[in-house]
């Protein structure tokens, strides 16, 4: 699992402008929301602290958030190919091979996540994955 504020400055990156007007806050105030006022980990702490006392209501947390993704995200645009997967997978193996920092390694894992993510879901659509 990504460290909260890595998560958000890679969901983030070049639209905190629009981002803010989304929102309805000055670019300012999206920069403290998104950095030190950040809900994510409270969120987390939560649900954690639930799951220990709660199992079911964690899964009952993890249900809903499952729904709203289902209901927000839209299908991947563009197609990705093997290629693509490949490149991801070669790139997460190569910083775990060579050691690279923690950051690192999570980002390029995440990464391949990402990209594994979007084809089962275009295979889901589709009903097959392309080659190529």
């Amino acid at each position: 699992m990504m460290d909260s504020a890595n998560v958000i400055a890679q969901a983030t990156a070049g639209i905190v402008e629009p981002l803010a007007d989304e929102m309805e806050v000055s670019i300012r105030r999206c920069y403290e929301i998104l950095g030190k006022d950040n809900p994510i980990p409270k969120a987390k702490r939560l649900i954690r602290k639930i799951a220990h006392l709660n199992q079911n209501g964690a899964r009952l947390i993890k249900a809903d958030f499952d729904s709203m993704f289902a209901e927000i995200l839209k299908p991947a645009t563009g197609t990705l190919t093997a290629a693509d997967l490949h490149k991801e997978a070669f790139e997460a193996i190569q910083a775990i091979l060579h050691n690279k920092s923690k950051a690192d390694r999570a980002r390029e894992l995440r990464e391949l996540i990402t990209v594994a993510q979007s084809m089962l879901e275009g295979c889901e659509d589709e009903g097959k994955l392309k080659a190529v």
